[in-house]
């Protein structure tokens, strides 16, 4: 009965956290190129990314992450501004649209624990961004993420449990532990211009397994795709209101929905607060300490039942925005 009930407890953990890796991130629209990567390239300069999130403060065993994600163009379209004689009216000069196609690289480095439970892993996305007028683009994106979990059965405590401790199968799971590596591709679409986007990704474009858990043999996915919208409204120069959405679609047919609104003051400063399906609350906070390094923070606390269990969760993210020469922010910021 002891190892029926270890098996079904690891099968149940795996499930909680496995499928297809998507950060759980209380600033999503950082790292919106782990959920779609259309959105790699999007922007003109190069970013780096790294996140920190300490989630259910207070927890034993609670939840933390990093994220690094590094998204650049390595095909840029022709700029006529630069490269091209000198004309006295270059709004007459027509560009071929082949010659405004541009080509993005993205690559996520994440770990991620969870008690006895951890999961390590990264992805490499390509895309290509086409003109469709002057400011609308259109995107497609394609990911290859490979992800390890692995469970560490020396952190889990039994009572009563000595004589399930000298079986041999549990002395194998506690010296070798158990993991299951996943590789899988994910695409998605994506529509933009410097005032709104909108995109669709669609995960298991591809799945197989690479190593297989000895206690978990099957692991279906979990999610489907994610959707991202949002728009830009400028009341003045020194203001913005920038609100947008981000969902999840659930393989069984549900959605997890964020709802989101982001005030930017001069800038330099945004202020935001979003509302989560999952009943939970999250208020952010960023600074552009210049037009290379930014710094934001984002607490959420869950006001559902689970809200007695923990003191809220935290993330910190650091961003460089390198090759800003024309000092722009990003779209999706």
């Amino acid at each position: 009965m002891r190892r029926v009930l270890l098996i079904l407890f690891f099968i149940f953990v795996a499930r909680f956290v496995q499928a297809q890796y998507v950060p759980n991130s209380g600033q999503s629209f950082q790292f919106y190129s782990m959920f779609n990567p259309a959105f790699s390239g999007v922007d003109e300069f190069t970013t780096i990314r790294l996140g920190y999130g300490y989630r259910w403060a207070g927890f034993a065993g609670a939840p933390k992450s990093i994220n690094l994600s590094y998204n650049t163009r390595i095909i840029k379209p022709l700029d006529l501004s630069t490269n091209s004689l000198r004309l006295s009216n270059l709004s007459a000069v027509k560009t071929p649209k082949s010659k405004q196609i541009a080509l993005g690289l993205g690559m996520n480095v994440f770990q991620t624990t969870y008690g006895p439970v951890e999961t390590v892993g990264g992805s490499v996305n390509l895309s290509m961004h086409y003109p469709l007028s002057k400011k609308v683009k259109i995107a497609a994106g394609l990911t290859m993420l490979v992800e390890n979990t692995k469970f560490d059965l020396s952190k889990i405590t039994f009572r009563n449990d000595a004589e399930e401790k000298n079986t041999d199968y549990y002395k194998s799971l506690v010296a070798n532990g158990s993991s299951k590596a996943n590789l899988n591709l994910r695409g998605g679409f994506l529509i933009y211009a410097p005032k709104f986007y909108l995109g669709f990704s669609y995960f298991p474009l591809f799945e197989t397994s690479i190593q297989n858990a000895s206690i978990d043999e099957s692991n279906p996915s979990v999610y489907s795709g994610s959707v991202q919208a949002g728009y830009s409204i400028e009341f003045s120069p020194d203001f913005t209101v920038k609100p947008s959405v981000s969902g999840l679609l659930i393989a069984n047919g549900g959605v997890n929905m964020d709802y989101n609104v982001k005030a930017y003051i001069q800038k330099s400063s945004w202020v935001g607060v979003s509302y989560r399906d999952i009943k939970a609350a999250v208020i952010s906070v960023g600074f552009n300490i210049n037009y290379l390094l930014t710094a934001s923070y984002s607490y959420e606390r869950s006001f559902g039942k689970f809200r007695t269990f923990n003191d809220g969760s935290h993330e910190l993210i650091l961003s460089l925005r390198l090759n800003n020469f024309k000092k722009q922010a990003p779209y999706t910021w």
